[in-house]
């Protein structure tokens, strides 16, 4: 007859932590500002709203609220944008940056905060090498290499099923949503309830206003807060 298996220490389960050289813990992934809108590190950020209700403003909200970052990379669909002048980066292609060129800018830092951020990029209509290096960013790069993704899009469809399961927070602007018909689906997305997700949209108070939705919100924080100042039960 086998051994009894003995009992794990209480509060202790059966796993037993063991740290990863290239994954952070708990206290270096906080966010590094105590403003709403201060990112946790590695985070995979996403901000969908129309054309000209700020979203690239929110950007460099979400960059200032969340430095110091050893660098910033900017992808953007329109090369001739001046959207960014005000933030020191360095452009990029999705065609170019595969895992191994993450790891080199990231050992140029020395593995330090590195954001990333995609705007006004076609994401659907990339090409396959671009689509290619995006997954592996997000499902391997973000963890890994201290690199914090914020991706922009004008609806949340424009972003690929794939990247849209990435998201762990989620800024909604309430304008340019496509209807109320799809309200129930971004809220299935988000693990919301459609009830829930309109209720937040509506407290919405003008076409610059969003709702922000955190997967797993930072301590301290709400769940779901509306402009990065009001919490919403």
């Amino acid at each position: 007859m086998p051994k009894k298996r003995a009992r794990a220490a209480p509060g202790g389960g059966g796993i037993v932590p063991v740290q990863c050289a290239d994954k952070a813990t708990e206290a270096e992934l906080a966010p590094p500002q105590a403003h709403w809108a201060s990112q946790k590190r590695c985070e995979k950020v996403v901000i969908c709203g129309p054309a000209h209700v700020g979203k690239s403003s929110l950007v460099s909200n979400i960059l200032v609220r969340s430095a110091p970052w050893s660098a910033v990379y900017i992808c953007h669909g329109c090369p001739a944008t001046k959207e960014y002048d005000l933030v020191d980066h360095t452009r990029f292609d999705w065609s170019d940056a595969t895992p191994e060129w993450w790891a080199e800018q990231s050992a140029k830092f020395g593995g330090g905060p590195i954001a990333v951020v995609t705007d006004d990029y076609a994401y659907a209509d990339a090409s396959k090498k671009a689509r290619s290096n995006l997954y592996a960013f997000v499902q391997h790069g973000c963890s890994h290499l201290n690199l914090t993704s914020i991706m922009v899009a004008h609806s949340w469809t424009q972003l690929t099923p794939r990247l849209r399961r990435q998201a762990g927070t989620v800024f909604l602007f309430n304008t340019g949503l496509g209807g109320q018909d799809a309200v129930p689906y971004i809220a299935r997305s988000l693990g919301l309830t459609a009830a829930r997700l309109t209720a937040a949209l509506a407290t919405c108070e003008s076409r610059f206003s969003f709702v922000c939705m955190h997967g797993d919100p930072p301590a301290g924080r709400p769940q779901i807060h509306r402009d990065c100042e009001v919490a919403i039960a």
